[in-house]
């Protein structure tokens, strides 16, 4: 037997395995290949149920190695590993020295494990672990302990949490962080956004943001900000100033929020049909406003609990903006 056995975690190949690396098989009526699917099929298996141990889970439906078509057109083994990636596992036999990795399985895998297994036995030998590949033929002498997948893995959640609370912190606005004056970058205040106070679009402006001041139903505003959006290209001549207003409220546990877009430009008119949309934490509707000829502003006022999201939607004609907040 391999000298690495030695050092392996043997796993027993349960019925249920083998009976679906035997259904597998018999979807494949070329001997070679239905040969390729057994082997590989039980390596998944093996790996899964070590892994299971580990209380990792596994997603065999989500893999390819699980699909027929895909075990016709490629030669793989991959698992899936819910959240983290494809982790490819690939069967060997007492006396080889190296472990033949296809090319077609070089890349998308977050790793690779090693399983040998004796055609006279019932269990499956996880050799070792290798993080990469770049050579179709891998030498079995430089697979890694077991113990360096857990921790390549480990480090694989670590990673995908810290990337996924930059994203957040990237994506969102947090309406929180205002009342200590920390606000991001492109929300200014309002009267920042008019650059000549002299000129004829400064007058209109304040004329309309006025007007819209007088509409918050007395509610004193404890912090107001605004930005630009500008609906690019397709259209130059439409730039619009969204404003957030955080307006004082009896209940303690309740934000009150006024949001408001004007028009940036000479004309002191939005275009008809803009439509100013507020979605829920799941993008969904609930509540939207659509400009007239007449109207030189929108404003949806609402009211949320700290820690809830919710996302503006500004549409006009084909051009959609749109930003995420959260209270």
């Amino acid at each position: 037997m391999h000298p690495s056995v030695n050092h392996a975690l043997s796993l027993p190949i349960t019925r249920t395995g083998r009976l679906q690396a035997q259904a597998f098989q018999q979807q494949h009526p070329q001997p070679e290949k239905a040969e390729q699917v057994y082997w590989n099929t039980l390596a998944v298996w093996v790996v899964k149920d070590y892994l299971n141990l580990m209380q990792i889970p596994c997603d065999l439906e989500g893999s390819d190695s699980w699909s027929p078509l895909m075990q016709t057109v490629a030669d793989q083994a991959d698992l899936a590993i819910s959240g983290l990636g494809r982790l490819e596992c690939r069967p060997i036999f007492p006396g080889q020295t190296t472990c033949h990795v296809p090319p077609e399985v070089w890349s998308e895998r977050i790793g690779y494990v090693v399983v040998m297994f004796d055609p006279t036995e019932r269990q499956g030998h996880l050799l070792g672990f290798t993080p990469t590949v770049a050579t179709a033929e891998l030498p079995c002498q430089s697979l890694q302990p077991l113990d360096a997948l857990l921790v390549h893995l480990n480090e694989l959640v670590a990673a995908r949490q810290s990337t996924a609370q930059t994203n957040c912190s990237l994506l969102y606005t947090n309406l929180n962080q205002w009342y200590q004056g920390l606000f991001e970058q492109g929300w200014q205040a309002v009267e920042s956004l008019v650059p000549k106070p002299s000129s004829a679009l400064a007058y209109n402006f304040r004329s309309i943001m006025d007007l819209a001041a007088s509409s918050l139903n007395h509610q004193p505003v404890r912090v107001k900000r605004a930005k630009i959006i500008d609906f690019g290209a397709p259209m130059p001549d439409l730039s619009l100033v969204l404003a957030l207003n955080l307006l004082e409220s009896a209940a303690s546990d309740l934000q009150s929020i006024c949001v408001q877009a004007f028009p940036l430009q000479e004309a002191s008119r939005l275009p008809a049909d803009l439509f100013l949309i507020l979605l829920d934490d799941q993008q969904n509707i609930f509540r939207e406003v659509q400009s007239r000829e007449i109207d030189n502003y929108l404003q949806i006022q609402f009211s949320g609990h700290p820690g809830e999201h919710f996302y503006l939607l500004l549409r006009y004609k084909d051009q959609e903006v749109i930003e995420e907040f959260m209270i």
